[in-house]
């Protein structure tokens, strides 16, 4: 009964040593997209705050309607909110 035992109980500890591998591969891949994303998130953030500042030099002169303005603001705030999202996602794993 115990040699029938100990092959079935290496071949569990492989399977389970296989599955601690592949988890880690997943997690670290989960990780790397995390930061991936954080830094699209950064690069678009730092886009919207230069459109919200050239607009806001168009904006002084006359030649951008405010709605332009606030719509830059607004999606200089969506960004920053991405990017916050990103962090705190990257930090969950």
């Amino acid at each position: 009964m115990n040699a029938i035992r100990l092959p079935d109980l290496e071949r569990a500890r492989g399977e389970a040593e296989a599955y601690r591998v592949g988890r880690v591969r997943q997690l670290e891949l989960r990780i790397e997209e995390a930061r991936a994303n954080l830094h699209a998130a950064a690069a678009r953030e730092a886009e919207a705050k230069a459109v919200v500042g050239r607009g806001a030099a168009l904006h002084a002169r006359g030649f951008q309607s405010d709605e332009a303005q606030e719509k830059a603001r607004h999606a200089q705030e969506v960004e920053d909110q991405a990017v916050i999202a990103a962090r705190k996602r990257l930090r969950s794993l």
